[in-house]
């Protein structure tokens, strides 16, 4: 019964087009609700481009707040996620169950509208593909270092309140230790990876082949600095240090840190060069975002860049819990 009268008029006449009586919505949005017209891509792109362009124009003292907000909501998904294992009755659903724990942090992210790296950061993205200019990319890495810092500051400032013995119980205290460990369990076999990467992609700046190979991927101050050979040298030299460090993390907490942190910087460094590699978007299939030429090879470095800031995150929980 409720659902025909929702169908029909006031009065009980013939079904009124879909938006007719909304207040939310001007005369073309409603002429497209009556239609029930699907929106168009372009129309969607220029919505989460306008987005972008409204995350770079925030001043920095509001990526700040919101990101250290943002921080200390995702510590809630560690939380929740702990409390449902320690409450919940030992069964083999039971692991399914405190899984749905780790979304609270997302959920308090997503309505509060905070700043959390892996999230709005990449909608900033869009301007800068759409306009390449190194003014952009230097308000959108700008961004990138606050949201990132503060994320990592909340989290650091939440792991230290859930370490205080005189706030849970011991129950829960031991089932926040148990989820921290199998998160650190995680880490080492992405860290693992990351050792092997390092170590192959480092030894490979060594060689007259790949120092020609690189000359469309250098930072362009490296050449007049070190020349072909040596900029390969030097790049090869950090990845091997950054390599060490991970490894080293296996044993040294700081250690680690400091080799996630320049994995992190290193794939950032790498994936800013997607919007300016030449003849990066194929023009016969309308450019942007057709890959071609060694754009796809610069993409796995998305990848490699989410790892690494996963390790940053779990080494700086690491750190705070000495």
């Amino acid at each position: 019964m409720a659902a025909d009268q929702t169908e029909r008029g006031a009065d009980g006449s013939e079904p009124l087009p879909a938006g007719t009586e909304s207040p939310h919505l001007g005369p073309g949005e409603r002429d497209q609700a009556a239609t029930r017209a699907p929106l168009r891509a372009l129309v969607i792109h220029e919505v989460l481009r306008e987005e972008g362009e409204f995350e770079l124009r925030r001043p920095p003292a509001a990526l700040l707040w919101s990101g250290l907000a943002a921080g200390l909501s995702m510590g809630f998904s560690f939380l929740s996620l702990a409390l449902l294992q320690a409450y919940l009755p030992e069964a083999p659903w039971r692991h399914v169950l405190a899984s749905f724990g780790y979304c609270v942090g997302f959920v308090i992210v997503v309505l509060g509208k905070q700043q959390l790296f892996t999230e709005t950061t990449l909608t900033a993205m869009l301007p800068v593909f759409y306009h390449p200019r190194w003014k952009s990319v230097g308000i959108l890495l700008r961004m990138w270092a606050i949201v990132l810092v503060a994320n990592i500051a909340g989290t650091i400032a939440f792991a230290f309140l859930l370490s205080s013995h005189d706030l849970f119980s011991p129950q829960i205290r031991q089932a926040l230790s148990a989820a921290s460990t199998a998160s650190i369990s995680d880490g080492y076999i992405v860290r693992a990876s990351m050792v092997i990467i390092f170590l192959f992609f480092g030894y490979q700046k060594w060689w007259a082949y790949e120092a020609q190979r690189l000359i469309p991927f250098i930072i362009w101050w490296l050449y007049p600095a070190f020349g072909i050979r040596g900029a390969s040298w030097f790049l090869g030299a950090f990845e091997w240090i950054f390599g060490a460090l991970l490894f080293a993390g296996f044993w040294d907490k700081r250690l680690c840190l400091l080799g996630a942190a320049g994995s992190a910087a290193t794939f950032i460094a790498t994936v800013t060069i997607i919007p300016f590699m030449p003849d990066g978007w194929d023009a016969s299939a309308g450019g942007f975002p057709a890959m071609t030429g060694n754009v796809p090879f610069l993409m796995k470095d998305v990848v490699l860049l989410a790892a690494s800031l996963y390790l940053l995150r779990q080494d700086a929980l690491r750190v705070a819990r000495q």
